[in-house]
């Protein structure tokens, strides 16, 4: 029974545009690809005739002393299993992988990023694609670059190491520090894997835990929200109808509008997601939630700048995206889990290409209106639960509006208000809405008075 050991190189690059070496154990004609830590940026850096990386590979003689030790531990593992009439390449393969043997934190969390893309999560697969990188650049600044990265190695030292490094990093895109929301992000994901290699994978003890013994230093950035005076600064701007700006204030107000639906969600939303009785219906494209919730009146107006008597059921309210291609790839995504994994990544850089020149425009708006605060989309989702929770709505059927599932607790005592509770929330926060802007105007416009400006109005008055 024959059994050779080849090495070859990956036919498509890698999340990361990588190259990945596999070691090829046939068997009775029979081949088992084994994935190695080595990656190349090119695939002709790749000798196949002499199984070995070219020197014009930088790094060549590392990576080569790496596959001879690769090969002749998958020989070592043959000849012991041959013993025991047990050597096939399945348990070649499971002894090369036991479970005793030092576990690699950076091939899981590469091993993560395919099941990621696989499953159509582009925008969770992008966040550790670039932990991936930050982490190699922490390992380069550590003097191992070249080096693998394993779970023990990953103790509260190299934690709080990694984020001092993080701290003093500068970003080349904006020439800044990182915000302190950034840092924690990553750390966040960290967590995230290390709890799934102990929960779910089984590869490391709950004791050996890093997470446990160490807390991030670092807040979290707390986002900017819009209070009622200052939306209804921006329903008041008077903005050039079917232009640019116009547009994305609608969006953002109908956001607003809706308990902070998400842009991606948002963007696409057809008219059958409207029903005959005003309600809108829609499942979230980042939790799989169904949404249920009244349109308020405010909501209807904005609805009603695009509806004609020709629309479809299956024509998008909000005339976003016009290129036909790209349509094309939205009208599929009707489903997620239906839509192969290329398509998926590229609907989710047309929704954050779109989401950066929506955000550009808000930013003037912002300027427009005279407010200083950082305004994105995003914020749409945060200034309604600021504004509903100042006017007294109850924080379980808020959680229920916004659809939040992080603190569990609240999420069990959700099912008893359903949807008529957040009927009444939203038109309790919303149904006096045009009496609070005359107020807010009101007011605005006494502030801005002079002294001399508010005796002379007194005196009149008298």
């Amino acid at each position: 029974m024959g059994t050779t050991f080849n090495y070859e190189i990956g036919s498509r690059p890698n999340r990361l545009g990588k190259y990945s070496i596999y070691l090829r154990i046939t068997q009775d004609r029979k081949p088992k690809r084994v994935k190695t830590v080595v990656e190349l940026s090119s695939v002709n850096d790749w000798n196949p005739k002499r199984q070995q990386v070219r020197g014009s590979e930088p790094r060549h003689r590392k990576y080569n002393d790496i596959l001879d030790k690769f090969k002749q531990d998958a020989k070592t593992a043959y000849m012991s299993l041959r013993e025991s009439d047990a050597a096939t390449a399945e348990q070649i393969f499971e002894k090369l992988n036991r479970k005793d043997k030092p576990e690699s934190f950076f091939q899981y969390l590469l091993k993560r990023i395919d099941n990621l893309y696989m499953e159509r999560r582009i925008n969770t697969m992008e966040g550790y694609c670039t932990l991936y990188r930050v982490l190699r650049k922490y390992q380069k600044h550590r003097g191992k670059e070249n080096c693998d990265l394993i779970f023990k190695e990953i103790t509260p030292a190299f934690l709080s190491g990694f984020e001092q490094w993080l701290i003093g990093l500068i970003s080349p895109k904006t020439g800044r520090a990182l915000s302190p929301e950034t840092i924690f992000s990553y750390f966040k994901l960290m967590r995230c894997l290390i709890n799934r290699a102990i929960k779910i994978d089984e590869i490391l003890k709950p004791e050996d835990n890093p997470f446990w013994r160490y807390t991030i230093k670092g807040d979290k950035l707390t986002r900017d929200k819009l209070n009622a005076s200052e939306i209804a600064r921006i329903e008041s701007l008077d903005i050039p109808r079917n232009s640019d700006l116009w547009r994305t204030r609608n969006l953002f107000l109908f956001s607003f509008y809706c308990a902070g639906i998400r842009r991606s969600d948002c963007l696409r939303l057809r008219w059958c997601n409207v029903t005959n009785d005003g309600r809108l219906q829609y499942k979230m494209n980042k939790t799989g939630k169904n949404q249920d919730i009244l349109l308020v009146p405010q909501a209807c107006e904005i609805l009603d700048y695009y509806r004609s008597p020709e629309a479809k059921p299956n024509d998008f309210i909000f005339p976003v995206i016009t290129c036909r291609k790209t349509l094309s790839w939205y009208k599929n995504d009707l489903d997620i889990t239906r839509l192969d994994p290329h398509t998926a990544v590229k609907i989710y850089n047309i929704n954050k290409n779109i989401g950066v020149g929506i955000n550009k425009d808000l930013k003037i708006i912002a300027q427009m209106a005279g407010i200083s605060k950082k305004v994105t989309f995003h914020t749409a989702r945060h200034s309604f639960a600021h504004v509903a929770k100042e006017k007294g709505a109850d924080n379980i059927v808020l959680r229920d509006l916004l659809k939040h599932s992080s603190i569990k607790t609240t999420e069990r005592y959700i099912g008893s208000f359903g949807d008529e509770g957040n009927d009444r929330a939203l038109q309790a926060i919303f149904g006096d809405s045009q009496a609070d802007r005359e107020r807010s105007e009101l007011l605005e416009r006494i502030c801005r008075l002079s002294t001399k400006e508010l005796k002379d109005i007194l005196n009149n008055t008298v």
